[in-house]
């Protein structure tokens, strides 16, 4: 490597000393040197005599991959209630501020298993049952299910059958917050601050939270269309699904599932902004059980054609 010497400007004799600043600029011979970058760092070392390979090699699988993991929640259900139950009261809360009405297709029964009286109204917001559900008994329900109860929320009318599922105030009150839940199956990434994922190379659930509506239903099949086969596996029915989530017989608890984890199965890279999630039941039928799934997805930071 050469040095930057100095080189004086003989042009001129012994002229005199002027304060003239801007003249020339001193003159040096290493204009138009090229400087290589080593290819191998293997013998360099930094001035504490750390060794520059063993740098590059914890940089780069640390806070340089080729790859990055990014994990979010998502959720299939929306609920725009709170619906607290304390043993004594159950109180619906509408998050917006809305009307709440609370009536029954003639059964009386059917408004007294979850506290309420009948054409019960709140303009506020809150709606407050006051039986006191610790002593009710709902052994008396009509277990053909010819009895109903039936919820007003904005002149939006819901209708809630009552079968022999009720046993408790516990059941009764996740089938009520059930059946006033939006069921989404939509997901925008662009809400997780993921706009416009480019270069996926993988897809996959890592685990489930969810409740089991339906005794009958021992597991569910995730589906995205949007997501490459290759990354998927094919369950009875010959469609290609993200896992398989298995469920208990436990109707009022919330369960924990986490598939087993295999070898990754990256594809070509694609752009993902939005996808659907659809959930099948065990004959390949479209369900809506309540989850909360957490998914992982690959990306590939630089594309093939920038190698």
């Amino acid at each position: 490597m050469q040095s930057d010497t100095f080189l004086n400007n003989t042009d001129s004799d012994d002229e005199e000393y002027s304060s003239d600043s801007s003249g020339d600029l001193p003159e040096n011979n290493n204009i138009g040197v090229k400087y290589d970058v080593p290819k191998d760092y293997s013998d360099m070392r930094f001035l504490d005599q750390s060794r520059q390979d063993k740098y590059l090699q914890l940089r780069n699988e640390l806070f340089t991959k080729q790859i990055e993991h990014r994990r979010f929640f998502c959720k299939t259900h929306h609920l725009n209630m709170t619906i607290v139950d304390d043993g004594t009261n159950i109180t619906i809360v509408h998050n917006d501020g809305g009307t709440i009405e609370i009536s029954s297709d003639s059964h009386a029964h059917a408004l007294n298993c979850f506290g309420f009286t009948s054409g019960q109204t709140s303009v506020g917001g809150t709606l407050t049952g006051t039986t006191n559900f610790t002593a009710h008994d709902f052994s008396d329900i009509d277990h053909n299910g010819g009895e109903s109860l039936i919820v007003i929320i904005d002149k939006y009318t819901i209708t809630i059958n009552l079968d022999s599922n009720i046993k408790d105030i516990n059941d009764a009150t996740q089938i009520l917050k059930y059946t006033l839940t939006t069921f989404m199956n939509e997901v925008d990434l662009d809400k997780y601050k993921l706009n416009n994922i480019k270069n996926l190379i993988g897809f996959e659930l890592v685990r489930a939270h969810g409740i089991n509506n339906n005794i009958h239903t021992h597991f569910v099949d995730i589906y995205i269309p949007e997501i490459p086969h290759r990354a998927c596996k094919l369950n009875e029915q010959g469609i290609p699904i993200i896992d398989r989530v298995f469920l208990n017989n436990n109707t009022s608890n919330y369960f924990l599932n986490e598939p087993i984890r295999s070898e990754k199965n990256y594809f070509t890279p694609i752009k993902l902004s939005k996808f659907d999630i659809t959930i099948l039941d065990q004959n390949g039928k479209v369900i809506q059980p309540e989850l909360v799934l957490e998914f992982e997805v690959t990306v590939l930071f630089d594309s093939f054609s920038k190698r």
